[in-house]
């Protein structure tokens, strides 16, 4: 978990460090639909390749401005196996 989590101890997240880096960013505007309350499970679904992980990443980094960083939980299910 803490691979996903890298904001728990202080450290950088690489996903996000390469979309600030990019010359050129996609914000999904689907993103701006989201509002985090203070007890939620957001699940997000879509085809591969659309921004569903930037989306992710950049809404996490701007709500780590205001709230505890334990209380943000990130989890990519690609590592899960599809039979």
């Amino acid at each position: 978990m803490e691979e996903y989590n890298p904001w728990w101890f202080k450290e950088e997240d690489i996903q996000y460090k390469e979309y600030e880096e990019a010359e050129y960013k996609h914000h999904p505007q689907e993103i701006e639909s989201i509002r985090i309350g203070k007890f939620g499970l957001y699940f997000l679904t879509g085809p591969r390749q659309v921004g569903k992980t930037t989306g992710l990443k950049i809404l996490i980094h701007q709500a780590l401005k205001k709230e505890n960083p334990y209380s943000l939980f990130y989890y990519s299910c690609e590592d899960i196996p599809q039979n």
